[in-house]
């Protein structure tokens, strides 16, 4: 369950860091992958270690 909340709040904080890069550099196009990458990295690191 604590895997479950961990991911869940990740992917939370990338969603509200990705809105607010849009509102600041609304032409930056990669920070949107990067941040999606970082979720499933950590989302891996989290179910095969925990």
């Amino acid at each position: 369950m604590l895997n479950v909340l961990l991911i869940a709040g990740m992917a939370a904080v990338a969603l509200l860091a990705v809105r607010l890069m849009k509102k600041i550099a609304p032409e930056d196009k990669v920070y949107p992958v990067w941040a999606l990458f970082i979720v499933f990295l950590f989302a891996l690191v989290v179910v095969f270690t925990g």
